[in-house]
């Protein structure tokens, strides 16, 4: 954290940090005896301890990744409204560059209106935010129902990562091709029902009396 980053870097570790601050989240309250008989209860049908896992899950930690969630809203809401002057920066920075030719005319064209007319950048960043804030409220009203639904059947959920962190540069990261996306699903069912039958059998070694 010794050097400003803007930009795609920036961005870059943002995703790093909100990975790292989602995936490794932790109930961090202590599940106790009575907690267990309480969710147990009495039912006409039978309750088995995988029921008992979900009641836990969806008291203890559902609310938690619902905060941690809209942690990670807030701080992409941020990053993005900080962008303005950095894309204005960049686009002035375009004429008379080496890279020039590479970028658009309008580039030129439109921060030199930006610059010249307070009034038109001040409509642009307002409605700039405006988008923002809509995709803000559309991120957490998507991810608020998936955690409904994963809360609720959290064994539908479970799966190893598939995908990992490297040191490739923004230069050689690439969108995955159909095949990539098609391989990718059939690992992800694979090791979803291997993660299952591995918790299966801790559930399996809990007396039931």
């Amino acid at each position: 954290y010794d050097y400003k980053l803007n930009g795609g870097a920036q961005f870059r570790r943002l995703m790093w940090e909100s990975e790292i601050f989602v995936r490794y989240a932790e109930i961090c309250d202590e599940v106790n005896k009575r907690d267990i008989v309480q969710a147990r209860g009495v039912a006409i049908t039978t309750v088995g301890w995988r029921d008992v896992v979900v009641k836990i899950l969806a008291k203890e930690a559902h609310l938690k990744m619902k905060a941690r969630v809209r942690y990670v809203a807030e701080r992409l809401r941020w990053f993005f409204k900080e962008q303005k002057e950095a894309v204005i920066e960049f686009m002035d920075s375009v004429k008379g560059s080496a890279d020039e030719k590479m970028y658009s005319v309008l580039f030129t064209k439109h921060v030199e209106q930006l610059k010249q007319d307070p009034m038109v950048k001040e409509v642009v960043f307002e409605t700039f935010d405006k988008v923002v804030d809509r995709q803000y409220e559309e991120f957490m009203a998507l991810f608020e129902n998936t955690l409904c639904a994963t809360f609720n059947n959290p064994w539908l959920f479970m799966k190893r990562r598939v995908l990992s962190i490297d040191d490739q540069s923004l230069e050689e990261t690439y969108l995955p091709t159909f095949e990539d996306l098609k391989e990718r699903i059939e690992t992800e069912m694979q090791s979803g029902a291997d993660v299952e039958q591995m918790i299966n059998g801790w559930v399996a070694n809990v007396p039931e009396d």
